[in-house]
């Protein structure tokens, strides 16, 4: 029987339970919505929910590709050994490392709400830059979280958001590359 953990670890080891469980939730909630054919070119930013979702996603990518950007060295670890049975997935956790040529047809990312703003709005970013013409980002919250804040955060950059799925308190919303605005400039409005 393990004893209890009390004070500071006992708090964190509480907080990353939470969180494990958020990025599980909302992975099986947006794997359900990921336009995936079996050549599809992945990229999951963070390491909220990335194990989850990919271990769902992975078999129906049989002759594609995933990477998933996570936060530590250790997730890296531990990712890459869940994930040994599939050649396909390339884990890193620098943002650097990610290829700056490569382009995707699916970008996924579960909001790390614990973290920064200036982070959240980074990923999605990286996300919409990410993006093969006709790709899609899919980004999943917690309304409880303050989602509509980051889906906010999305819309600022695209012209249109649209919610794929939603339960009690979770959502998952999709932007596609062609509504991604170009930066500069003066917007014509009609």
């Amino acid at each position: 029987m393990t004893r209890p953990t009390n004070g500071r670890a006992g708090r964190e080891g509480k907080r990353n339970e939470i969180r494990d469980s958020y990025g599980e939730e909302l992975a099986q909630l947006m794997s359900r919505q990921l336009p995936l054919h079996p050549t599809t070119n992945l990229l999951h930013l963070g390491s909220v929910g990335a194990l989850p979702l990919l271990r769902l996603a992975l078999p129906r990518l049989p002759n594609g590709s995933a990477t998933a950007l996570v936060y530590t060295f250790d997730e890296v670890a531990r990712t890459q050994a869940a994930l040994s049975a599939f050649p396909q997935v390339t884990v890193i956790n620098e943002w650097e490392e990610l290829p700056p040529d490569t382009r995707y047809e699916v970008v996924t990312s579960i909001v790390p709400y614990h973290l920064s703003m200036t982070f959240i709005d980074q990923i999605i970013a990286t996300g919409l830059a990410s993006l093969k013409p006709g790709g899609v980002f899919i980004m999943g919250g917690d309304k409880r979280k303050d989602f509509e804040r980051y889906q906010a955060m999305l819309a600022h950059r695209v012209d249109n958001v649209q919610t794929l799925a939603t339960n009690s308190h979770q959502r998952v919303v999709q932007a596609e590359a062609s509504a991604v605005r170009k930066r500069g400039g003066l917007r014509r409005v009609i």
